[in-house]
């Protein structure tokens, strides 16, 4: 079903049998309760596949849209409301830019779970941090804590740290996260978090945000020093995979 030459999507089956197969495509995110652990590089598509006991294997291809490296390439699908990546026979064909897999009854999803699932193409890099600013503001009885971030792609919340020093990430603030405000949107998102605890004549503290990624790493922010005289912002500096801190 379907035709990869003007279109983006096939589904073929294989064995005997007659499956009912359908497709649809999704105008937005239509699993926005967890966020994509990369960018999306294909359309949101819904793949159906009813009465498939007889089919031995549904293959499903799918045409990406965005020129990047084979190796970050995923498929994922959306399970209970949550988007998780395809397990079992996958293969990228860099030349057709497609992605397919083999659905059966021993992959996720499996071949009897294709009643309407949610599918997209994903590109998995994350080498670019998605917070753009972090400051910190001394006020008469706290301390105030802003960020901002450039996209919702990638992460699911942030915690917040107050040391002593520039060295060490220190105390944690928050007992819970500050969950994203749109997880696995493409525009960003304004934070705010108040740090009770009075700066006392003298002290300097070093704030730090940590950004929890999806695929369980976190991404550290700052420090930002706080100080009765002044406060300044240590931006990030990306190289690769390691992230560097640079005084600003």
């Amino acid at each position: 079903m379907g035709n990869l030459a003007p279109n983006y999507l096939q589904i073929v089956k294989t064995g005997s049998g007659a499956p009912i197969l359908g497709w649809a495509e999704f105008s937005d995110n239509p699993c926005p309760a967890t966020a994509l652990s990369g960018v999306p590089i294909s359309p949101y598509v819904d793949v159906m596949a009813k009465a498939a006991t007889s089919a031995d294997t549904i293959v499903v291809s799918l045409r990406y849209t965005d020129v990047v490296e084979a190796a970050r390439l995923r498929l994922f699908w959306c399970n209970l409301g949550a988007w998780q990546e395809m397990t079992g026979a996958a293969e990228i064909n860099s030349i057709q830019e497609t992605l397919t897999f083999t659905l059966t009854d021993i992959s996720s999803p499996t071949i009897f779970q294709l009643q309407g699932t949610p599918i997209v193409g994903v590109n998995t890099e994350t080498t670019a941090s998605e917070v753009s600013t972090f400051a910190a503001a001394p006020l008469q009885d706290r301390v105030r804590l802003t960020w901002q971030t450039n996209s919702e792609l990638g992460f699911h919340g942030f915690h917040l740290y107050r040391s002593g020093d520039s060295a060490s990430l220190g105390v944690r603030l928050t007992a819970d996260p500050v969950w994203a405000q749109g997880p696995g949107a493409f525009q960003g998102y304004a934070y705010s978090f108040d740090d009770l605890t009075e700066l006392a004549p003298g002290e300097e503290r070093f704030y730090w945000l940590e950004e929890l990624r999806s695929d369980g790493s976190v991404e550290h922010h700052g420090p930002v020093l706080v100080s009765a005289g002044a406060n300044r912002l240590y931006l990030p500096v990306v190289s690769g995979s390691e992230t560097i801190r640079a005084e600003e």
